[in-house]
Order: C-alpha cells, then structure tokens, then sequence
C-alpha cells in the first residue's frame, strides 16, 4: 500500500490524471470596463474573448497565480494582498475536466501591453452590459458568478 504522504504517494499522484487548475483575473479600468484578451487561432479557445489568466503552477497559491498571470499577459503588476479569489467555474470534457477560479484584481499599476502576442492578438475593455458575444465558456462562466456575487453555480458548468 503506498503512503500518500511518501514518495510513492507523490509519484502516484502525479500519474493520475488531475484536473488542471487555473486562475482568471477579473480587472477593470477607471471607466468600470472589464478587461478581455482575444485569443490567437492554434491556442486552447483561439478567436474567442477570455479573461486574462491561465493554469497555475505546482506549489503556486492561486493569488500567486493571478499575479503571474497578470504580468505574464498583460504587464500589470498587482500586490497578494490586491487579489481576491471570487469564483469557480467547472469544464467537464470527456477525459478531464478544467477547474478555473476567478479573482478580482482591485488594484493594480503599470501600462497595459500584449506580453505574449503569440496567445492574444490584443487586449480591449468592454462595458458588463455589451460583452462580446464569442467569449470563452470559463470566462462567460466566471463573469456570469461575478454579477450573480455566487462563488460556485452547477448552471455555470460547461459540459464538452
């Protein structure tokens, strides 16, 4: 019997297929517009709008994440304490599934600039009320428990 806690445990783990975990952040400018990324074709949702975010890394907090995220796509900096994880949304697909959390970013500093063109082909603000229609199913779902102030809704599950 393998010990969790142990080497085998961990080696166990790791062999599993988990679902992966990402983090959305949820930004807006001083107009109250939510910032969106338009996704570049050959990634996981090109043509479509998303939050900016992605998967978290192993022994990273999912505030951790956020901020790296942040950076990493959209170079604005923001502080640990300037995030809050607010939501979770569920993909279900046949052979996993993709748990995605949403944090609002409440503050943050430095100029907007597209730091990984090969993912996005731009970044834009949008009012709540007149989003883009072609936005991701994680993000649709993020953004939909963010107006409903719900941390988790079975509704927002998107099945694949």
């Amino acid at each position: 019997m393998d010990n969790i806690n142990g080497v085998n445990g961990i080696k166990k783990i790791m062999e599993d297929k988990r679902p992966p975990v990402g983090i959305n952040c949820i930004l807006f400018n001083s107009s109250g517009e939510i910032l969106l990324g338009l996704r570049a074709q050959g990634f996981f949702g090109g043509g479509l709008w998303n939050i900016p975010g992605g998967k978290i890394n192993p022994g990273e907090t999912l505030e951790e994440g956020a901020k790296r995220k942040l950076f990493e796509e959209t170079n604005f900096v923001a502080n640990i304490e300037d995030i809050e994880v607010i939501n979770v949304t569920n993909m279900v697909m046949p052979d996993n599934n993709y748990l995605q959390f949403a944090a609002i970013i409440k503050k943050y500093s430095g100029e907007l600039k597209n730091n990984d063109p090969q993912k996005h082909e731009k970044f834009e603000y949008y009012r709540l009320s007149n989003l883009p229609q072609d936005l991701t199913p994680l993000t649709r779902g993020g953004i939909n428990l963010y107006l409903k102030n719900k941390f988790y809704d079975p509704e927002e599950n998107k099945r694949f």
